[in-house]
């Protein structure tokens, strides 16, 4: 007994079982994902060379399972970019992940035209929390940051910490609240609309108020990523 269910490991077929579950799942997201290699074993596969909407880079993803645990869509999963490190779980059609994305590296992603041709820089690392619901393409954030220096053509931030949550229904990201703390203080809530063929050309409307060096005011943050329109109230 034991002797065949080794046989029957050996044999299954795990490079077309694999490719054909990674490829119906890609097809579910609402953004366009395609990998040059897939290396497939019976604990676990790599991908590489992966482009998402032929802009965005990942080097390499790795996926962690056993024969039992992919019958069951329980796969973990980690993913090294120079964008972000990201860390997580498939269960069913729930993906849970914990990402850490470098703001450095976010900058440089932003065309000149998104801020005018106007200055606009990011140090430091967010982390991101997420549980996100394939099938009905809905889930919650969490995020939270250390030290940040935010420099915008309205004006500049010094952060020594930001929290925020928000929740994913379709394509409209609803922040519930965002705080910022520290020399520069925020805190507001509002709408993202998402435009996933195109992420420069999302819309955001989100309010608030900010305290610069002791002056408290009023803002509104509104119009598309390329061209967003700030206003003090």
């Amino acid at each position: 007994m034991l002797s065949a269910v080794i046989v029957l490991i050996i044999l299954f077929p795990y490079n077309e079982v694999a490719t054909k579950y990674i490829n119906e799942n890609l097809d579910k997201l609402p953004i366009k994902i395609s990998y040059e290699t897939l290396n497939i074993s019976p604990l676990g596969s790599e991908i590489e060379d992966i482009s998402i909407d032929n802009k965005l880079n990942i080097d390499v993803v790795e996926l962690s399972y056993n024969p039992i645990t992919a019958i069951f869509r329980r796969i973990g999963f980690d993913i090294i970019s120079d964008l972000f490190i990201a860390t997580g779980k498939l269960k069913g059609s729930t993906v849970e992940t914990d990402i850490r994305l470098s703001l450095d590296t976010l900058t440089k992603l932003i065309p000149a035209k998104a801020t005018g041709a106007g200055d606009f820089s990011t140090t430091g690392a967010v982390n991101l929390g997420i549980e996100y619901l394939i099938d009905n393409m809905s889930g919650n954030i969490n995020i939270d940051s250390s030290a940040l220096t935010v420099v915008t053509p309205f004006m500049t931030l010094d952060i020594d910490s930001l929290t925020a949550n928000a929740s994913l229904n379709g394509n409209t990201l609803k922040i519930d609240s965002i705080k910022a703390t520290g020399k520069s203080q925020l805190e507001g809530s509002g709408v993202i609309t998402l435009n996933m063929k195109s992420l420069i050309d999302s819309s955001i409307d989100i309010k608030g108020t900010v305290n610069l060096s002791g002056l408290k005011s009023g803002f509104r943050l509104t119009g598309r990523f390329r061209n967003p329109s700030f206003k003090l109230q």
